[in-house]
């Protein structure tokens, strides 16, 4: 069973991953903390899901439970992936996606 957006938002949070983290350029992760600017592969992924958007392709989202290396903040950060992403989503998911692969 696929479960939505806010359904995962909500478990992470229910974790302890409570803040923000946005994709800059470059494969750049920035925390909503401490704005510190990290690359994606330098953070703490402690889980990544997918939605993948069957019939709607905006719909195909990666959520990421991150860690700050910098200040300690655990949070969230949804990427865009499929036909609907940006460059900076794309550039972000390859790193963190050859992270896991680790």
């Amino acid at each position: 069973m696929e479960r939505s957006l806010l359904e995962i938002l909500g478990a992470f949070n229910g974790e302890g991953f409570t803040d923000d983290f946005a994709s800059r350029p470059g494969g750049v992760v920035e925390c909503g903390r401490c704005h510190a600017p990290h690359r994606a592969d330098t953070l703490e992924l402690h889980r990544l899901e997918r939605l993948e958007g069957d019939s709607d392709p905006a719909e195909m989202l990666a959520v990421c439970a991150l860690e700050c290396p910098n200040c300690g903040t655990r949070g969230t950060l949804v990427l865009s992936f499929g036909p609907e992403s940006t460059r900076e989503d794309d550039e972000v998911l390859e790193l963190l996606d050859d992270e896991r692969r680790r």
